[in-house]
């Protein structure tokens, strides 16, 4: 994904739709190979990446549920990338490829972090970026008034969710005493015993 955010920053905008097509192709397969392996291990692979004062430490995580959805997300993102050269190319004129491109790989990157993030503040983080990344997307038509309108509804619905994810975490949070999966995950089991 960094590298599909970054070659149509230096490459002529004549070559987004290669990019796209291209490195959005090779993403997917990466994202794919990853499913697979999270699919077919034996453990929960985890990593901490840093510690956010009174929040906690944001972790991937990649366990066989995340595995699967990362799979079908790379299948996704393979269909998408692969019709996307001839649209793109149809389509040049009416919106810009380059931040077309950047916005495309930045999209696939953000929900990667949705599937894979063990803590909520991570998942709220790739959630938002999703959401706005989905929005520039759909506006970058800015010729259609349909796309633009549609654009904002999305993403007034969008907030709306994100803010009802924020207060169910929240509420969440306050009973099992942290904001990690894990520990909402061990309090559910508690309530459920």
């Amino acid at each position: 994904c960094c590298v599909g955010v970054l070659l149509p920053l230096v490459l002529p905008a004549n070559q987004s739709a290669r990019i796209v097509a291209w490195v959005g192709s090779a993403t997917s397969l990466t994202l794919c190979a990853i499913g697979v392996e999270g699919l077919a291990a034996y453990t929960t692979f985890e990593v901490r990446l840093w510690t956010i004062p009174n929040l906690g430490s944001l972790t991937i995580t990649l366990d066989h549920l995340s595995g699967l959805f990362l799979l079908v997300t790379g299948l996704v993102v393979l269909a998408t990338a692969i019709y996307s050269r001839q649209y793109l190319e149809r389509y040049s004129g009416d919106f810009s490829l380059r931040a077309f491109a950047v916005a495309f790989h930045s999209l696939i990157a953000s929900v990667a972090i949705i599937l894979v993030a063990g803590d909520v503040v991570l998942f709220l983080i790739g959630w938002e970026a999703m959401s706005i990344l989905a929005f520039l997307l759909v506006n970058c038509q800015k010729r259609a008034h349909e796309d633009r309108d549609a654009g904002y509804q999305m993403l007034t619905m969008s907030e709306a969710g994100f803010v009802a994810v924020i207060i169910a975490f929240l509420l969440l949070g306050r009973a099992s005493g942290g904001l990690t999966f894990e520990a909402l995950r061990a309090a559910a089991t508690q309530a459920g015993t």
